[in-house]
């Protein structure tokens, strides 16, 4: 199936009809017309699209966030866990940290700060 679910995080006062409408848009998606955003209530979404390359082309595009929308975004599959609606996945760069503050350390407090820390990947000189 080629359907992506999501869910919006703070939808307050928006449009999830609008919403709908312009994230396959042209300068976001870039493939308006080739897929139908449907409203499934209390935040919630889905699309289906035509096909696979566009469905991929999308959740390239994660972490998913616009005009100050976040949402999370997953490929609906049959045995599609609710939970996984439940947060975004992104990921920090760091620059101009001091050499000596490259420990696992630094870099886990500096994430902590910001959410669960899944990973540490310091670049390597």
């Amino acid at each position: 199936m080629l359907t992506l679910i999501g869910r919006v995080f703070h939808a307050g006062g928006r449009s999830m009809e609008a919403f709908l409408a312009f994230m396959p848009s042209a300068g976001i998606w870039d493939i308006e017309g080739r897929v139908r955003g449907f409203d499934l209530g209390n935040g919630k979404f889905h699309f289906n699209f035509e096909t696979e390359e566009d469905l991929r082309k999308v959740l390239r595009k994660r972490p998913c966030h616009f005009n100050k929308w976040t949402f999370s975004l997953e490929r609906w599959e049959l045995n599609f866990q609710e939970d996984l609606l439940s947060y975004v996945n992104f990921w920090v760069t760091i620059r101009d940290l001091p050499l000596r503050c490259w420990v696992e350390e630094a870099f886990n407090g500096i994430g902590s700060a910001l959410g669960h820390v899944v990973e540490v990947c310091p670049l390597r000189l």
